[in-house]
């Protein structure tokens, strides 16, 4: 009975190590998907806050301001989102008056279609975000929860989410692909102007938002609070793990409160082959044999077992030590990007928006009123908010260089490169660079990182060459593997030191000779990130003649790369 004792509470103690790193796990997993969620909804706060504030310092909003205030907004940047749009209030009285208004300032075959009588509320700007055309006209006032969150946001004079609902731009869709969907209303100037309006596809959020953060470790349950607890969306990668609780969030939407059910799934530790009662049990049995044989037997046998228990107990508790370094490492360095993407985004971009718009309006209106000193002034202020503007927007792109969602796909190079040159070309009219791309392999990679290698590396050729000097840029490629390609950038401008080509990639870093140009030092540190996200590296040597020669590999899409 002794020997069974013993051989019970080892196996308890065991399972209570592994199921103890199992809760510590999921807490920090748990976490993470939080702060996931709530730093998707701030940046999609600020940019509808964003769009709103510079439609109010426009004199005259029409289609062309709308589309420009608007064309930053993507889906890479704002995952589930399916359109941003300018809404407007009319009463029955005054459909055939603000119809023609919009028709004047928007598409000229614009037709509101009023739905009952009292006031309405038309769509009549919009840009589709989700590749559907676009539909003009609506009138929300049939939907209540659209109704009603244009009434609260207008009524409150601040941004509100509305309950769950299914959008009308939907309806064609096929049952099983219509989702719940928010709108995120943020009222424009004074009381009734307008309003910029954002919607929201449940399901395509709450995959994109926590896909990275949750892989296959959590089940992630996401349902709208009020009168009653509506399910929105569901993350179910893997069967639920029913040996550890699982967590119940609140996260605080604008007027409005969600509600995150998070669960462990058995991809939450490696796999043993057995459970982990099984696995407890079995070395409980082992143990209880070895102890039961003859007096003469169990004694030696008793003392290798214990040894064997001590060591396999040391290395297990040294390997959850790890496991739970390795756990807050991740966690700091995913609150540090968080974080400072959170903080730029809301304490510096909002107001330098603010800043930069009533500059233009100054520029455009006041410019005649003003004196020479002074508009002197004004034209400098543009131009730092231009500057911090870029700066703002490098830092936002190195951020989040090796944190946001990789799509990869099958992108003809060539294609990409060829377009990214002639606008280069279109650019500098007075002396147009020579930019030669040879035949580029088609490579599997993300459109939108990819561009931004690209664009970087031929803006730094184009920009830092002499004055006066036109620059000139080849970009050619070459087979390496089955697998992999190397594209070379090379460029004659002002080079890079030999010493210093280490540390080019660094941010921040700006070698000798290029403070004369204008440049944050962000560049190529956000190239790199780009390329190691693809699995390649990047380095950069001189050119013959003078210059530099950048090398990167990417995976191909094919055995075969153009040489």
């Amino acid at each position: 009975m002794v020997f069974l004792t013993t051989a019970a509470a080892s196996s308890f103690g065991i399972y209570r190590i592994v199921h103890g790193s199992a809760e510590t796990l999921f807490e920090h997993k748990a976490e993470v998907i939080e702060r996931s969620v709530t730093a998707e909804i701030e940046r999609y706060r600020v940019a509808l806050a964003d769009v709103a504030a510079a439609v109010a310092v426009l004199e005259r909003l029409d289609a062309a301001g709308f589309a420009d205030l608007t064309e930053p907004l993507t889906r890479d940047r704002l995952p589930g989102a399916a359109t941003v749009s300018f809404v407007v209030a009319a009463e029955t009285a005054d459909v055939p008056a603000v119809q023609a208004r919009w028709r004047e300032l928007g598409d000229p075959a614009l037709g509101v279609l009023p739905i009952g009588a009292g006031e309405h509320y038309f769509s009549v700007l919009t840009r589709p975000l989700d590749g559907l055309p676009p539909r003009l006209g609506i009138d929300a006032a049939a939907v209540p929860a659209a109704r009603d969150v244009l009434v609260r946001a207008r009524n409150t004079g601040e941004m509100a989410m509305s309950r769950a609902y299914r959008l009308l731009r939907d309806a064609a869709l096929p049952a099983a692909e219509q989702q719940l969907s928010f709108l995120l209303a943020a009222p424009v100037g004074e009381p009734g102007t307008g309003w910029v309006v954002m919607a929201l596809r449940g399901t395509d959020f709450l995959r994109e938002a926590i896909g990275l953060a949750a892989g296959d470790d959590a089940d992630v349950k996401l349902s709208e609070l009020g009168t009653s607890v509506v399910t929105v969306a569901d993350w179910r990668p893997d069967q639920v793990d029913p040996s550890v609780d699982g967590r119940e969030v609140t996260i605080a939407v604008p007027q409005r409160s969600w509600r995150l059910d998070i669960r462990p799934t058995v991809s939450l530790l490696p796999p043993t082959g057995v459970g982990l009662h099984a696995t407890a049990a079995i070395l409980g049995a082992v143990m209880a044999s070895l102890l039961a044989v003859p007096v003469t037997v169990s004694w030696f046998s008793r003392n290798r077992a214990a040894r064997e228990v001590v060591r396999a107990t040391a290395a297990l508790e040294a390997d959850i030590r790890r496991r739970e370094e390795i756990e807050q490492q991740l966690r700091m360095r995913e609150l540090e990007l968080v974080g400072f993407a959170g903080v730029v985004a809301h304490d510096l971009r909002a107001p330098l928006a603010t800043v930069a718009g009533y500059v233009d309006v100054l520029r455009d209106e006041a410019a005649g009123l003003l004196t020479e000193d002074h508009r002197g002034f004004l034209d400098r202020l543009h131009a730092g908010t231009r500057r911090m503007h870029t700066l703002l927007e490098d830092l936002l792109a190195y951020a989040t260089a090796d944190s946001a969602t990789l799509h990869a796909i099958e992108v003809d190079l060539h294609s990409l490169v060829s377009e990214i040159a002639e606008e280069w070309r279109a650019s500098r009219s007075g002396h147009p660079p020579r930019i030669d791309v040879a035949a580029l392999p088609t490579v599997h990679g993300d459109p939108t990182l990819l561009r931004q290698i690209f664009e970087n590396l031929i803006g730094n050729a184009v920009k830092y060459t002499e004055p006066g000097t036109p620059a000139a840029v080849e970009i050619s490629a070459v087979h390496e593997g089955r697998s992999m390609c190397r594209v070379e950038v090379a460029d004659h401008g002002i080079g890079i030191a030999p010493e210093q080509r280490a540390h080019v990639f660094d941010p921040f870093t700006r070698v000798g000779g290029s403070e004369r140009y204008p440049g944050t030092g962000l560049g190529l540190a956000i190239v790199r990130r780009a390329v190691e996200r693809h699995g390649g590296f990047i380095d950069v040597d001189g050119n013959h003649g003078g210059g530099s020669r950048f090398r990167i590999t990417l995976p191909t899409a094919c055995p075969e790369a153009a040489e």
